[in-house]
């Protein structure tokens, strides 16, 4: 068996940085990884195991690989038949994942769809950016544990969780908390809507 060598995870990234990624690096990142999606997706696959360890960078000793990666697709599943119809809505689904960056129509049981991996993308922006969620230290070992960590998802507000940084991020937690089980989400505007951001923040800094 034979892999390809790639660079550190998002995660480790951030560390290095001092715990934080940069508001411009996350948009553009943000950009890339719904271009990931957009793939995935398409392929009739949905992740749902996203969070920043699952995102790798190119090869480090390849300096024209500037690409992002998405890895470890253990729980993926297909959304799509074979004749490509989606996979009727589904409750009392057994709930797989990573606590933390877990949608919440996933902790309640639904069987997750395409929005879910946004959903969970949106809390991957939000712990890259500002270090941790505000459920992060709860722990999820136990039931009580668990249903503290649902209750305080469900109550904090993407403008709570994005608190201090661009209004573009909250509204795209609140689009994916927002779309249809069956819907289609709209990769390509929310990537200009990123690579944007990116930008502004870029020409922000060369005026400074």
């Amino acid at each position: 068996m034979t892999v390809d060598l790639k660079g550190i995870t998002l995660k480790s990234l951030a560390k290095n940085l001092g715990g934080t990624l940069p508001v411009e690096m996350m948009a553009l990142f943000l950009a890339k990884m719904l271009g990931i999606f957009r793939q995935v997706h398409g392929a009739g696959y949905t992740h749902r195991d996203v969070k920043p360890h699952n995102f790798v960078l190119g090869d480090p000793l390849d300096p024209l690989d500037e690409k992002l990666y998405l890895i470890d697709f253990g729980l993926a599943k297909k959304y799509r038949d074979e004749s490509g119809q989606h996979l009727p809505y589904a409750e009392g689904v057994k709930v797989k994942g990573t606590f933390v960056y877990m949608s919440q129509y996933t902790h309640m049981g639904i069987e997750p769809s395409r929005r879910d991996d946004l959903e969970s993308l949106a809390y991957t922006a939000a712990s890259l950016i500002k270090g941790r969620l505000p459920w992060s230290r709860l722990g999820h070992k136990t039931v009580k544990q668990r249903r503290k960590l649902v209750e305080l998802k469900e109550t904090v507000s993407p403008a709570e969780i994005f608190e201090g940084f661009p209004e573009e991020f909250p509204k795209f937690l609140q689009y994916a908390r927002g779309l249809d089980y069956y819907e289609d989400p709209d990769y390509s505007y929310w990537q200009r809507v990123f690579s944007e951001l990116a930008e502004r923040e870029a020409s922000s800094k060369r005026t400074d």
